[in-house]
């Protein structure tokens, strides 16, 4: 279960942080989350593990490096994990290189 409330992301469209690629988000639920990404024209789903791990890592350590969330919680969704994460309140990000932090 993705331990913070992303419901509120459900039909928008959002843009990677660095190449500004949209992508809209189709669903939000316990199983994760479902994108559309205007690239490629294709659905790719993101496990409610990735967006834990990778919440759970900013949330302790006041920040997420693009590189944690590729090599550490081994996904292929890093750069929309990250631009998700972004939308949350305390979340900001610096593009070089790409890292999120945190501040409650």
């Amino acid at each position: 279960m993705i331990p913070i409330s992303l419901n509120f992301l459900k039909g928008k469209t959002l843009a990677t942080l660095d190449r500004k690629a949209n992508f809209d988000i189709l669903n939000v639920d316990e199983g994760g989350i479902d994108i559309f990404l205007h690239s490629t024209k294709k659905g790719r789903h993101i496990a409610p593990r990735d967006i834990e791990e990778s919440w759970a890592h900013l949330v302790t350590t006041g920040k997420l490096p693009l590189t944690y969330i590729m090599h550490v919680v081994n996904t292929q969704s890093s750069s929309y994990i990250s631009a998700i994460l972004t939308q949350v309140e305390g979340v900001t990000y610096e593009l070089k290189p790409i890292t999120l932090k945190y501040r409650r």
